[in-house]
């Protein structure tokens, strides 16, 4: 049988229920009205009208104050019927004063009869509203009682002393043919009523489903025994008061049900499921008041302490230390102040075992204490597994890294934080993206296709570069962390740090290409020295005895390019068997002071100013002079020609000292044409040239002259901007380093015209640098 059978036999069992008990409520009434009134005929129907009258303004009253008292828990619709029932009891009190009037004022009929159905006519529309789901906006409560009285009152005024503008409802011969089609209207409104909460079904913002149903069942009988003028026969008019009485009390009951009745029900209910799911937690729970007694204990608790829930409830907080053992008053005290975290103590339970437990304690904000502990075995275990597993990790030489399912960092072992050069505090808990960010990472895209399963059990060659500057390659292999179920609980990578290879390949490589230059340039330069001596040297001797003027201009034209043919071999040998260099103590502030004459004088010839910065603070260098002289000569040459076609040429040359990497340094910055990113990579590879002339050797010479005393040239420059060279030398004190040839970061150089330093480009050696 499906699930909608089900509820539609409930549904019309329900129905059934109510319809059985209505009939009972019928019955009962009828038969009140059959006894009750032989017993009263011709004896005060006025006092025995009056009190069933106020006992249904005692039910309607106490309604109201219901859901007044507790307005804010109630809902919408028990503030609709609340109010409602409020301006109609405010109805029934005229028409209950007025029908005493009768006996002294028989003109007073047709002011109770108005009462009476206005007073309906509001139940009626009341009840309608609030099947309708009209009730989803909440009034305030002053402003609801305020409009009530306010508008009873306003019309019973409107009655009273305009009785003209409203129909005649009773009259000396009887009721009136307007009493009836009211009384018809009235009843048509309750059925609407009842139509509606039916077809809606059983719903908690709808009262009790059951009452209110009940109610409005009794509603239209009450309304049929005031109809046609049965009001005039004693029989009828009593039974419709005790239906009418019936018919408040159903309603009394829904409201309080709903308003008071089911709340403490529900909250009953949520206060068994919490402590069902508490039970259910692995570890002890325990909760004290505000006045710190135990007002609650799950089963993990009580299976530690060894005591039933019924043996420690309402014992304080220094009854229950005492008990299982736990006298330490610091730690009582330390309570009040701040939470306390894991904290290890060995207590006692009930079968005088000793135990030690780990214990959390957290202040509740009605004043309580929570207590969370478990056995502290487990934990000490679970960190011994801890730190059993990073002592493995930290025992490899490989590098390796792990993160979870969110691609945050869980574990790393020390080769990864001597690669990287952080600790492991700062590696934690990072998001990977973030992280290879901040290294500037080569595959930044690596994490996202391994959780996504693209890229599994390969090989991967990258690179990165540390917060201090250092270049990394690495070789990594990547693959998932599953649990036993087979769900990707995070990845994996392992690897090993290939820098040191990688540039001990790029020399090898270097030194094999430099090897085939200089056997090949040894013999062109044996060849083609010897001619051009002799080609020199004549043209020399027609230039002085020749007579003829053209001759003469021919051969001096000879001379020269002989001597620019001589130059490009003597560059050429120089770059491929280089002189050693003949290292001597230094100081570059007084070098490059001593060079200021003569780039001047050629800086001035081509309209360019040269500014000379130079390092308050200094150390020596262990160079060669004459080459690092060249160095600065050739670079700041090449600067020059740059400058030939900007307005304002200006050429900074700048001295200073790296703390951190202990190296002095030397800037050359313009702010000439600029380099494109292509001709910066390509820079100081041997031949390439951007000029219409030279032969592409010079700042190939300046990388390997700088390279032989264990320095290295920056290379800084962007279109329409400028370019700076740094050349970074270590101090004489920090020679022994040289050998390492590590690559470090370097301050940013000083560009002319005060614009903001860009970001170094560190120029490649070996197969980048000739690629």
């Amino acid at each position: 049988m499906s699930l909608s059978n089900l509820k539609n036999q409930a549904d019309g069992k329900r129905t059934l229920n109510i319809f059985a008990l209505f009939l009972i409520i019928l019955f009962t009434a009828a038969l009140l009205a059959h006894i009750v009134t032989p017993a009263i005929a011709g004896s005060k129907p006025f006092l025995y009208h009056t009190i069933l009258e106020l006992a249904c303004i005692f039910i309607a009253l106490s309604m109201f104050l219901v859901v007044w008292l507790a307005y804010k828990r109630n809902s919408p619709v028990n503030h609709i019927i609340a109010l409602g029932f409020l301006t109609a009891a405010v109805f029934n009190i005229f028409h209950t004063y007025y029908y005493l009037g009768i006996s002294f004022d028989p003109n007073e009929s047709h002011l109770t009869v108005k009462f009476w159905i206005i007073g309906r006519f509001t139940e009626a529309l009341v009840l309608l509203l609030s099947t309708l789901k009209m009730y989803h906006l909440r009034v305030n409560k002053w402003v609801g009682l305020w409009f009530s009285i306010s508008f009873a009152l306003s019309v019973s005024w409107f009655i009273k002393y305009f009785p003209g503008l409203s129909p005649i409802l009773f009259a000396r011969q009887g009721v009136t043919p307007a009493k009836t089609a009211a009384e018809f209207i009235i009843i048509t409104i309750f059925l609407a009523g009842l139509f509606y909460l039916k077809k809606e079904g059983p719903a908690r913002d709808m009262l009790t489903y059951r009452y209110v149903f009940l109610a409005l069942l009794i509603s239209v009988p009450t309304e049929l025994c005031y109809t046609f003028g049965l009001v005039k026969l004693p029989f009828y008019n009593y039974l419709g008061h005790f239906l009418k009485i019936a018919y408040f009390y159903c309603l009394f009951r829904g409201v309080f049900v709903s308003a008071v009745t089911y709340p403490y029900e529900k909250l009953e209910e949520a206060g068994k499921y919490t402590a069902n799911i508490l039970n259910e937690l692995p570890v002890g729970l325990i909760t004290f008041d505000s006045r710190s007694k135990l007002s609650f204990a799950n089963l993990k608790s009580q299976e530690l302490l060894g005591y039933q829930l019924d043996e420690i409830y309402g014992l304080t907080i220094d009854e229950v230390t005492e008990l299982i053992n736990l006298k330490e008053p610091s730690l009582i005290r330390q309570i009040s102040r701040n939470p306390i975290i894991d904290k290890v103590r060995t207590i006692r339970n009930k079968p005088g075992n000793y135990v030690k437990l780990k214990i959390d304690v957290h202040i509740l904000e009605s004043g309580g204490l929570l207590y969370l502990f478990d056995e502290a075995k487990k934990k000490q275990e679970l960190a011994n597994l801890q730190l059993q597993t990073q002592t493995i990790l930290n025992s490899i030489n490989n590098f390796v890294i792990m993160m979870d399912a969110d691609r945050k960092i869980i574990a790393c072992n020390k080769t990864f934080e001597d690669i990287v050069e952080l600790e492991a505090k700062d590696i934690l808990g990072r998001n990977l993206k973030d992280f290879n960010e901040m290294m500037n990472f080569s595959k930044k895209e690596l994490p996202v296709k391994l959780l996504k399963q693209e890229t599994l059990d390969e090989l991967q060659e990258a690179s990165f570069v540390t917060p201090r500057g250092t270049r990394k390659d690495i070789f990594v292999h990547t693959g998932l962390i599953y649990n036993v179920e087979g769900e990707v609980l995070g990845a994996i990578g392992v690897g090993s740090d290939i820098t040191v290879l990688k540039q001990q390949e790029q020399k090898l490589q270097q030194q094999e290409k430099l090897a085939v230059l200089g056997q090949m340039a040894a013999g062109i330069c044996h060849e083609i020295k010897n001619p051009l001596t002799a080609i020199k040297g004549f043209s020399q001797v027609i230039v002085s005895h020749a007579q003829d003027e053209k001759t003469k201009h021919y051969a001096s034209i000879i001379e020269g390019e002989a001597i620019n043919v001589n130059k490009v071999v003597s560059d050429f040998l120089a770059f491929a068997r280089p002189h050693p260099p003949i290292l001597k103590e230094v100081s570059l502030n007084e070098m490059v002071q001593s060079m200021k004459l003569m780039l001047e004088t050629h800086s001035f010839m081509e309209g360019v100013d040269i500014i000379l910065s130079l390092g308050s603070e200094e150390k020596t260098v262990m160079i060669d002079r004459d080459q690092m002289q060249q160095v600065v000569l050739n670079i700041t040459k090449n600067a020059i020609e740059a400058l030939s076609e900007c307005e304002n040429p200006q050429l900074t040359i700048s001295t200073g000292l790296n703390d951190i990497t202990g190296e002095m340094y030397i800037i050359i910055a313009d702010n000439g044409v600029g380099m494109s990113e292509d001709d910066k990579i390509k820079a100081g590879t041997p031949f390439f040239t951007t000029k219409d002339y030279g032969t592409g050797l010079g700042l190939s010479i300046c990388f390997q002259i700088i390279k032989e005393h264990g320095g290295r040239i920056e290379i800084d420059s962007k279109l329409g901007q400028g370019t700076a060279f740094t050349i970074s030398l270590p101090c004489a004190a920090c020679a022994a380093a040289l050998q390492e040839e590590t690559p470090h970061k370097f301050p940013p150089p000083i560009f002319p015209g005060n614009r903001q330093p860009r970001t170094n480009l560190e120029i490649p050696f070996g197969r980048e640098a000739l690629r």
